[in-house]
């Protein structure tokens, strides 16, 4: 569960930093208000699953940063997330359970970071 914690807000970070870099970032209370407003509805989220869904807390996670990546894709228009939200919650939660649903997944986050980041143009890659 912390680490859903941490990685929202370290995206969150990450593109409040990007944007500001920009030129067009927000505000500062906006990026408080949206971290601890998306904290407060994962800690919900996650008591939901397991109050009235009765999941384990590693579907919990799993189902949590699935919605996660699906709402990233969401924002940046990236059907390469998308399919590996999709990739990652099979894995997780539908192909296996224990260690090896653990590397699955893994393997599947570890292998689209990689397609990411050979997709980008050469102009992209030069400029980080």
């Amino acid at each position: 569960m912390f680490a859903v914690l941490a990685v929202y807000l370290g995206t969150v970070l990450f593109y409040a930093v990007k944007a500001r870099r920009a030129g067009n970032g927000p505000r500062w209370w906006k990026v408080l208000a949206l971290a601890v407003g998306g904290l407060v509805g994962i800690v919900l989220a996650d008591l939901v699953g397991y109050r009235e869904f009765d999941m384990d807390g590693d579907a919990r996670s799993a189902v949590l940063l699935t919605l996660g990546l699906v709402v990233l894709a969401w924002l940046d228009r990236s059907v390469l997330v998308l399919v590996v939200a999709a990739a990652f919650v099979f894995c997780a939660v539908v192909l296996a359970q224990g260690q090896l649903a653990l590397l699955l997944s893994s393997l599947v986050v570890l292998a689209g970071a990689f397609a990411a980041l050979l997709s980008r143009p050469k102009a992209a890659a030069g400029q980080t």
